[in-house]
Formats: structure tokens, C-alpha cells, sequence
């Protein structure tokens, strides 16, 4: 019999559902990241402004490249035409 590497309910090998491990490192980051915001010496905006050409270049991959939105509403079209006649003229004159 094979030895199963995960155990049931856990379906990280198929990547169908959470992965503690993964999520611990993303709050262990969080977590440095907010202390690091108190350091003005480490901090984001002291990075940006040493290194703005690559604080850009991150920005901008945080920038959603497609949005979704559902947008509702009406037009209401009111046209009003005023046609003048112009005079005839003697051709044969």
C-alpha cells in the first residue's frame, strides 16, 4: 500500500484548499511588513523615495490590468429640429 503524504482533508497536493503553511507565511510577512511602517528609516515611503524607479515598477504589478463592474442606467433623448426653408430662386432670371 502506498503511503499517503497528506492527510484526509487536507487538499493541498490537488491545490484545492487552503494551505496553512502558505498562510502562516503570508501573516508572518504581514505582520514584519506593519512593524517595519514604524521605522521611518525602513519603512515604504523611506524605500520610495530612495529607490523611486523601482517603488513604480511595483506599484504598477498592484494595479488590476481588468475590472469588472456592472453598470446600470438610463438615457433619456430629447431632440428638437427647427428646419428653415430656403427661398427659392428664379432660375431663369
Amino acid at each position: 500500500m502506498a503511503k499517503k503524504l497528506f492527510k484526509p482533508g487536507n487538499k493541498a497536493a490537488s491545490g484545492r484548499g487552503p494551505n496553512k503553511l502558505t498562510r502562516t507565511v503570508k501573516e508572518t510577512v504581514l505582520s514584519v511588513f506593519n512593524e517595519l511602517q514604524l521605522d521611518k528609516q525602513h519603512n515604504l515611503i523611506a524605500f520610495a523615495k530612495k529607490y523611486p524607479k523601482d517603488f513604480y515598477i511595483i506599484a504598477a504589478k498592484l494595479i488590476p490590468t481588468e475590472v469588472q463592474a456592472k453598470v446600470e442606467g438610463s438615457i433619456t433623448w430629447n431632440e428638437i429640429r427647427t428646419y428653415e426653408a430656403k427661398p427659392e430662386t428664379d432660375a431663369g432670371a
